[in-house]
Parts: C-alpha cells; structure tokens; sequence
C-alpha cells in the first residue's frame, strides 16, 4: 500500500562501496571515493504476435540482466585484481638507480638482484646506454662490462622491494565473484525530521548477493585526466553460481539477484503505527511459560516482529501472573488479569491491553 502522504525522495552520489568474500565476509575492497555507480536492469520482453491486425498475445521475458556500474576516483590495485580474480602481494619487483664505484675492474650492485616481470635474465643498464648486461645472482657482479677502478657508475637494476605491491593478470576469463553492497544518500525536499541533518533523509543500500566483474583492468595514462578504478559486474543467479563451481556462501538463504534497503537517519521506529497481540489474549498454566506475541503494527499494516526488551509491561493483578521484562509471561494462580503493554518511540508512545488467562 502506498501513502499518499509520503515524502518525496531523491538519490545522489554515493558514499561507499564494499566487496566481500562470499565465505568469509572478508572486506576484499572498499572505497569512498567513487565518482559514478548504479545498477541498470535490461530485459528482453519477446513480446509474440499473432491472430486478426496481430496483436501482441503474450510476452515472454527472456535475456535478463542486472549490472553494477562504478568507477572510483581513486586507484587501487585490490580492484583491479578482483576484476581479474588474482590477489594482491607484498615484495613485488621494481626498479632501483644505484651509483656504484668499479673495484678491479668490477661493478657490484648492494641489492638482491633478480629478473625483471617478463624476462628469464638478471639484467641491468649502465649509466644511460641501452645496451643490457647480466648480474651474477651469487656474487651481484655486472657481467661482460669493462669498468675503471675509481670510476662511479649508474647501474639501473631490479630487485624485490617488500613495500611494493604486485598482482598478475593470469586470464581475462575468470573474473572474481564477491559480495557487492553500495551505500547512496537518499535527501528529501520536506526537510528531514532532524535539522542538523539538513535535507539528508536517510541511505539507500544497494547489496548484489553474488557479483561478478566484468575484467577491467584499464588505466588510463592521461596527462590532464587520472586514472580511475573501474568495479562494474553483474549479478549472478544462485543456481547460477553454483552451476559454475562458485562459492555461493554456506547457506542457499539468499537466492535473490540482488537486494536495496531504504533506512532513515531520523530512527527505526518511524513507521510504527501501533501495537496488536496477534490472538487478541494469552492464555498460560499456572507455573508455565509463555512469550507475549505483541506485534508492531506499520503503517502500511504490515505486523513485525519486535525487540521485546524495547517494550515495557505491566500485569494488573500481580497475584494471577507476572511478567518479566522481556515480555515473558508467567502464571501464578488460576484467574483472569489484564497485561498493559506499551512502547514509547521517536517522541510516541503506543500501548495496548489484552487479557491473561491462568488455568
């Protein structure tokens, strides 16, 4: 049901986006810094024509899709190889400029040598020619190079620094699959109930059970135009998933493509429009046991399950039963008493009164 009387809401921006391991709940990639995002639906309708001026007699859906589109302003290798699905590791090989000084006619470099990424050999530069020479991994001595004793040379070598970070792009086939949830500010043009929050209504969360990237791992060189990150993917049915040997999660709970909760800032109990005991009254033996079934009544008369130690209670005649403060209902000696329950949210109080009957 629709309230006429709702408040008009708007979308813009986001303020973050998180990937998580489908098993572990791992955060994989996080980012508060993205410059566009959303989700586009697509499908195709196969509508069917048939009979006198050939109408459309039925539609078949078919071809669907639901696709994540982001790109963050800031890079980050972690996306790039979740794009991919590799990982990130410390003590990549990068490029190191050291000036060394020949001793009998040799040059040694004071770092571990090794190959750079792409080549099977150790090899360096002198100074700022372009003619490759090797360096013996044991000794770390430039090899086939004629250098003067006393004389300073530039050697330009490779070595593993730990603080760099590396990934490799083993195929564009196997894209990782994780957990997608995007946060959006939701404004509203009536003012939200809380004016330090400005026209701030609340958050929409955006979550993609099971998401796979679509393989992008550009980057952009521009001199005027950064590189950004870009994290598109499209959801992937459960039935799906598993299908294809992916890890779906250790329960089959969440078969949906994908999932958006609107939340307030203003408070979790806007909504509530009432109380009602579902059996209009509670009967209990005496020494027996039973929880209160109070429920919250929304204004679009939908019943929730409520946080019972957010409710207060009270028996009338305390001599017939008692109640805890959890809701539980306890029968002391056969009769009939009344049970007041009340709940006092966002500045409210509801209450309602049902009968308690002790046989």
């Amino acid at each position: 049901m629709v309230n006429l009387n709702n408040q008009n809401l708007f979308v813009k921006g986001t303020y973050e986006a998180y990937a998580f391991d489908i098993k572990t709940g791992d955060v994989l990639y996080y980012s508060n810094k993205l410059q566009t995002s959303g989700v586009e639906s697509s499908v195709n309708l196969g509508d069917i024509h048939a009979g006198i001026g050939n109408p459309t007699v039925i539609q078949i859906p078919d071809t669907s899709k639901l696709d994540v589109k982001a790109t963050a302003a800031d890079f980050s290798l972690e996306g790039r190889a979740l794009q991919v699905g590799t990982n990130v590791a410390y003590n990549g090989i990068t490029e190191i400029d050291e000036v060394v000084e020949a001793q009998g006619g040799k040059l040694t470099v004071s770092q571990e040598p090794c190959a750079p990424y792409g080549s099977c050999n150790i090899e360096c530069r002198i100074n700022k020619s372009g003619k490759g020479y090797t360096i013996d991994p044991k000794t770390r001595e430039v090899q086939g190079f004629a250098a003067e004793d006393g004389v300073k040379y530039c050697v330009h070598y490779y070595y593993h620094m730990p603080d760099a970070k590396w990934m490799a792009v083993n195929t564009m086939f196997a894209p990782s699959v994780v957990r997608w949830m995007m946060k959006m500010p939701v404004y509203t043009k009536d003012g939200a109930p809380d004016a330090m929050m400005g026209s701030l209504y609340g958050y929409l969360y955006t979550t993609i059970p099971r998401m796979q990237f679509g393989g992008n791992v550009s980057t952009t060189g521009d001199q005027t135009n950064p590189a950004t990150t870009v994290m598109d993917g499209t959801a992937l049915s459960y039935d799906e998933a598993c299908g294809n040997g992916l890890d779906c999660g250790s329960t089959a709970a969440q078969p949906k493509l994908a999932y958006q909760v609107l939340v307030p800032v203003s408070g979790d109990m806007q909504g509530v429009a009432g109380l009602v005991v579902i059996g209009g009254g509670i009967n209990v033996g005496v020494n027996a046991t039973v929880q209160c079934p109070v429920k919250l009544v929304m204004d679009n008369d939908q019943l929730i399950q409520p946080d019972y130690t957010k409710l207060t209670y009270q028996i009338v005649d305390t001599n017939t039963a008692e109640v805890s403060a959890a809701g539980v209902i306890t029968g002391k000696a056969v009769g009939d008493t009344e049970l007041i329950i009340k709940l006092t949210a966002d500045g409210r109080e509801f209450s309602t009164t049902c009968n308690v009957s002790v046989a």
